[in-house]
């Protein structure tokens, strides 16, 4: 064997495909590096990083290369070699073939370690990671070796069963491409032979998030690739010189596949078994799901760790809130946390457990209060956390990172707790004391209810360790002790190797708990406290104004935690679990954040000494640190201040939080494509189906609630005359702070003030099926006199059709009321029935040439669109009904807009090929925003585009005149007839419709064919004219090509010119 290994290495050493095969490992990290690859692919701050990098890419491409080298193992080649010599000698099958597979895997790994210590010499000089050389290794044994042996003994295998060496080829290609692109997000990445699916980064606090497992997974392909070789060694034609070999290697090669699929079961079964814990729980939580809930007023915490497990006491004090007596009450507690015992005032109270349920056996009358104390101890089961996501969501984990959205499997583990002696880290979300309130809703995730409660926790310190919590903090000789200055919704307990620094700003504490074992926990910022102070100010600012709400909490503490940390955005707020109240959680280095460039800028500012600039970057730093997915501090002023709530209508309290925090206009939030998505959906189901529908992604449960906020803001104004919902909204949320209101009580108070019953409006909010859809006219508006300008500055009148069978809400701006934070939009609603027809008079905001009128919920689109004032005389009064007539089309006048089958896009034939190739189908697939050079006419949506309920326009890029448009109608009536195109101007798309620019229409009219080059200008806004036509009976046509004159403004990539192809009018003019 020795001697057949021997001359194997000598001859892949001359090898053509080994060379290659060095020479692009060797490449692609030079390349990654000096072209500053690496910065987009590798996550910054982790030691892990780039090891698990050059190992990936390493790791990827080795299977192609055994695959093309190792067929010759088992064929006879046409040229001979010297190892051909030893193949016609005595010697036994598993001495020659073993030699060269040795020979192959000595190359191979002689190659790796060569990358390796490339990737180690490149991060050493230009790497902004920290170095931890160890991890080289790890990577090397556990990743790549178990992928070579695999792909090594699959090729054996293969190739001793095939005849054909192409075959050979083919068939492990198939399996190759297969494996990459098909199996990886099978049963948890079982059949990933290159790891990508699994955990496989490691943090630097709490090591490898899931050793095991992943030793596993890796045991499970090396036991495979190496029974699978010694298969192919037992398949092999040549006759070996021992005649009991084959026997006892077939008996080798099964049992060590058979270990290859044990070991890959036991890895599969845990996975299973959690699988079943978690439908388990979901099905616990739907029997008990109607069950009356209590009220808990506080809860002191007691708790001490021992290892890897907790022991813990909880003093509750419980009421019952409704008027009704409970027999008995139910608590939450983690499923794997078992009780031992559970009081009254020293007395045994009796009490069942079903999972995460505990049912207590103590009868409440209506406001009747107790004090329980219950004990507990044991481990935490994460298989309990976020039960409404399906298994996939829940083992992967979206990031908003580049290297993320380019597929790259790095995987950073999914922990949803942390209890071992290095590191503690548990919060509400895993259920680690008793609530009287679940931490969801499973079966229906929007239903999600608060519970504020006065929380005190009691920690036994632990010797080199530093504990963490919400509340002022207390120390004893034993114990750390922290009491919630507020109510508080939860709370969370961390416990490590944690160093401290405080300051304390305006009377609220700011407290940075760090990593002590890293090598910058103890880096100070040059800054004075003024300096500091400034800092902090005009960062709350910053964030107050983004949520209109002020900062409430008495401190802010930002804690690191490990990267294996995970934490899913909830359909029920836009907060996850990085953010507890007063408290936010930040993964090691900020290694995964889409922010990290703003940390390295400002290392390098501080390296530099620049003091201004130092100053700058850190104002930039701490404003967009909490922006991203992961840690938006939003959610701190919004989410964990008071809660209105009621049963019968999921969902309630967020869509009253966004009615708070947004007002009228929230439609400009969502892209276009997303409202038409949502109002499709509206159109069939109502909103509480929405609510209820677990189909709906986050994205579209947001923007429906978003929408419903609006109209419902909207709807309140017509019923009261006066936009005062968002302010009442605000003053009431302040006097309940931190305090979970029954929606009834909420309606009352509004309806004491305003006489309007909020709650019939919310219930017929909740069930009404279908939209409406309005058409807006004769807009018409002239401006006050100075002294009599109020809140508006014009008096205007309209004409509006509301031609559905749903009613609906049209609402115009009317000025503008300024708070601490913004100005704040005041609108005025209009109620139409359905089939409802009126003229409406009423105040507007401005005197423009132009009128904002808003549709909320309706079948328009855009939801919210601009409409030109018209000459003519303001109606007299304030609301009138009108005649449905007004609104059909004149008889002197043909319009045909973008929408009509009377427009057509004309195609190239080479385009019109690729299109059709291409299969699409759908022409009115708009979108609302273009970017660069647009190189087909592409449907728009812009609320200043013309249109009866869509308001859409063709727009494109100018080219050279091979693209056009066209629209065309048939006259049935000759005579003089003046053309018209319509010619929107406004900030957003049509923004690239130059001044200057030359379009190029061509009108045909009585068999002839004149060309009009129109030069747009500043001031063009509505209808303009084309010049008036002789037109006979028959068809006629207006064209417009996508060619530009000459002498147009600049037509560049960053700043193209764009045709826009909206509607043309024919108007009758005589004989």
């Amino acid at each position: 064997m020795f001697t057949v290994w021997l001359y194997q290495i000598k001859l892949l050493r001359r090898d053509w495909l080994v060379r290659l095969f060095l020479l692009v490992v060797l490449l692609i990290p030079v390349i990654f590096y000096f072209g500053k690859i690496y910065l987009i692919f590798t996550p910054a701050g982790l030691s892990s990083a780039d090891p698990f990098l050059f190992s990936f890419l390493f790791n990827s491409i080795q299977p192609l290369f055994i695959l093309f080298m190792a067929y010759d193992l088992l064929k006879e080649k046409l040229k001979l070699t010297t190892l051909d010599v030893i193949y016609f000698r005595p010697v036994s099958n598993l001495d020659y073939f073993a030699g060269k597979a040795l020979g192959v895997i000595t190359v191979v790994m002689v190659l790796n370690v060569i990358v390796l210590f490339m990737g180690l010499f490149l991060q050493l000089f230009w790497s902004e990671n920290p170095l931890r050389w160890w991890i080289y290794p790890f990577y090397l044994v556990t990743l790549t070796f178990p992928t070579l042996c695999f792909w090594l003994g699959l090729s054996m295998f293969t190739g001793s069963l095939m005849k054909s060496k192409g075959g050979t080829l083919l068939i492990l290609l198939l399996i190759w491409g297969i494996s990459c692109f098909y199996l990886p997000e099978i049963r948890h990445g079982l059949l990933d032979y290159a790891g990508r699916e699994i955990p496989n980064i490691l943090s630097e606090i709490t090591g490898h998030p899931f050793l095991w497992p992943y030793i596993l997974h890796r045991l499970a392909y090396l036991f495979a690739g190496v029974g699978l070789g010694i298969l192919g060694i037992v398949c092999c034609k040549r006759k070996s010189g021992d005649i009991k070999e084959p026997a006892y290697l077939l008996l080798g090669g099964c049992l060590l596949c058979v270990c290859a699929v044990f070991v890959g079961n036991w890895y599969d079964q845990g996975f299973r078994e959690r699988d079943v814990r978690r439908e388990t729980y979901r099905e616990v939580y739907r029997k008990y799901s109607s069950s009356p809930v209590v009220k808990m007023l506080s809860n002191d915490i007691a708790c001490r760790q021992v290892k890897d497990s907790l022991y813990g006491s909880s003093r509750m004090e419980i009421r019952n809130p409704t008027d009704q007596r409970i027999a008995d009450f139910i608590l939450y507690l983690n499923p794997f946390l078992s009780i031992t015992s559970c009081k009254e005032k020293e007395i045994a109270v009796g009490f069942t457990r079903e999972k995460q349920i505990v049912i207590v056996k103590r009868a409440l009358a209506p406001g009747e209060s107790l004090f329980l104390e219950i004990d507990y101890a044991g481990k935490i089961d994460d298989a309990f956390c976020y039960l409404e996501l399906g298994d996939t969501e829940y083992d992967h984990r979206e990031l908003d990172t580049p290297v993320e959205k380019l597929g790259v499997g790095f995987r950073y583990g999914n922990l949803y707790s942390y209890l071992s002696d290095r590191f503690t880290l548990l919060y509400p979300e895993c259920q680690w004391y008793p609530a009287a309130v679940a931490p969801e809703n499973p079966g229906n995730p929007l239903d999600r209810q608060f519970d504020y409660s006065r929380y005190s926790l009691s920690v036994e310190k632990r010797e080199g360790l530093l504990i963490v919590s919400q509340g002022k903090r207390e120390e004893e000789e034993e114990r750390s002790i922290f009491r919630s200055r507020d109510n508080l919704p939860g709370i969370a307990l961390c416990i490590g190797d944690l160093g401290r620094k405080r300051i304390e700003i305006d009377s609220i504490e700011l407290e940075w708990y760090y990593f002590r074992s890293r090598d910058w926990g103890d880096w100070e910022l040059p800054l004075s406290f003024e300096q500091k102070k400034e800092i902090f100010e005009s960062s709350s600012n910053f964030y107050e104004r983004c949520c209109q709400k002020p900062y409430l909490f008495k401190e802010f503490k930002v804690v690191e935690v490990p990267v294996s940390f995970a934490a899913h955005q909830r359909k029920w707020n836009n907060n996850n679990n990085y953010n507890q109240p007063g408290l936010v959680f930040l993964p090691e280095r900020f290694a995964i954040m889409s922010k990290v460039g703003d940390i390295t800028a400002l290392l390098d500012a501080e390296k530099m000494g620049e003091y201004d600039d130092l100053l700058m970057r850190v104002k930039g730093c701490v404003e967009s640190l909490f922006q991203g997915e992961m840690n938006n501090v939003a959610s701190l002023l919004q989410d964990f201040t008071g809660f209105i709530s009621d049963r019968r209508y999921p969902a309630l309290g967020i869509l009253l939080k966004y009615a708070q925090i947004g007002g009228p206009g929230l439609d400009k939030y969502f892209s276009g494509a997303l409202i038409k998505s949502c109002i499709d959906y509206l159109s069939a189901r109502s909103l509480d189906e929405a609510c209820r529908d677990r189909t709906l992604s986050t994205e579209e449960i947001d923007c429906i609630l978003y929408l419903s906020a609006g109209y419902l803001g909207a709807y309140l104004t017509a019923c009261t005359g006066e936009d005062t919902f968002y302010s009442f909204l605000d003053d009431f949320l302040c006097r309940h702070l931190f305090e979970t209101v029954d929606f009834e009580c909420f309606c009352k108070a509004y309806g004491e003030k305003y006489g309007a019953d909020l709650g019939a409006i919310v219930a017929k909010l909740y069930s009404r099926k279908g939209l409406p859809l309005f058409k807006v006219k004769e807009v018409r508006g002239e401006r006050l006199p100075h002294e009599e300008r109020g809140p508006g500055n014009c008096v205007l009148s309209f004409k509006v059709f509301n031609d559905s069978r749903t009613e609906g809400i049209v609402s115009i701006p009317v000025g503008g009321i300024q708070n601490r934070y913004v100005t704040k939009q005041v609108i005025r609603g209009f109620l139409l029935r359905p089939g409802e027809c009126k003229v409406i008079r009423c105040i507007a905001s401005d005197g423009r040439n132009r009128q904002d009128f808003m549709t909320h919920l309706s079948r328009n689109l855009p939801l919210t669109f601009s409409l030109l004032l018209e000459s003519g005389v303001v109606a007299s009064e304030g609301e009138k009904s009108c005649n449905v007539s007004d609104f059909f089309p004149s008889a002197d006048e043909v319009i045909v807009d973008d929408r009509d089958t009377n427009f057509r896009v004309i195609h190239p034939e080479k385009e019109w090929s690729l299109s059709l190739m291409s299969g699409r189908k759908n022409r009115y697939e708009f979108k609302d925003r273009l970017r660069g050079r647009v190189k087909q006419w592409t449907p728009v949506l812009d609320g200043r585009f013309y249109g009866d309920s869509i308001r859409s326009a063709y727009c494109k890029t100018a080219g050279r005149g091979g693209n056009g448009v066209e629209w065309h109608t048939f006259i049935d009536k000759p005579g003089r007839y003046e053309v018209f195109v319509y010619i929107s101007d406004g900030p957003d798309i049509v923004n690239m419709r130059k001044p200057g620019t030359t379009y190029f229409y061509t009108v045909r009219h009585a068999e002839r064919e004149t060309e009009v080059a129109f030069t747009l200008k500043d001031d063009m806004d509505g209808w303009v004219s084309l010049g008036e036509y002789r037109m006979e009976c028959g068809m006629s046509l207006v064209v417009l090509d996508d060619r530009v004159s000459k002498d147009s403004p600049l037509n560049s990539w960053d700043y193209p010119t764009l045709i826009v192809a909206d509607a043309v009018k024919w108007k009758y003019k005589g004989e």
